[in-house]
């Protein structure tokens, strides 16, 4: 289907893990929200399909460094998505405008989504060359909109 996900079960692959699972629905939410710069509500549902994705992602298990399951490609792959989304919700503004709590949930969520990056890294050598001037980039970039 070219990457379209069809919603059916019989025609998309089952997610992989649970960390699949939650960009599975993320991304559904993105295909089926289309043009959020001339649609309010569109924007609205990604924004919200962003903020579930980031406080998700905090709630598993594996991609913690200190899990006894732990997966270290997990890790890093929830602590750069997590970075990415977080920096793009702040740059957009939209940070600031959420209830305390979701930015407290996000708060925690991105330590311990710079946790598992460098975690990552470190298990994952051939990653950590091209993506670790990126992370100090984002980090100089984003920080103090986190704090």
């Amino acid at each position: 289907m070219g990457g379209t996900i069809t919603g059916d079960p019989l025609i998309d692959p089952a997610p992989v893990d649970a960390l699949d699972a939650l960009f599975f629905a993320h991304d559904l939410i993105y295909q089926t929200h289309p043009n959020p710069q001339t649609n309010p509500a569109g924007l609205a549902a990604r924004i919200g399909a962003d903020i579930v994705l980031v406080e998700s992602m905090h709630n598993l298990t594996f991609t913690d460094p200190g899990a006894p399951n732990y997966d270290p490609e997990a890790g890093l792959y929830e602590g750069l998505a997590t970075l990415g989304i977080v920096g793009q919700l702040a740059a957009e503004g939209v940070l600031q405008n959420l209830p305390l709590a979701d930015q407290l949930q996000i708060a925690a969520a991105t330590q311990e989504a710079i946790v598992n990056f460098e975690a990552g890294l470190v298990a994952v050598p051939g990653e950590a060359k091209s993506l670790h001037g990126a992370f100090h980039v984002f980090e100089h970039q984003f920080l103090d909109f986190l704090l």
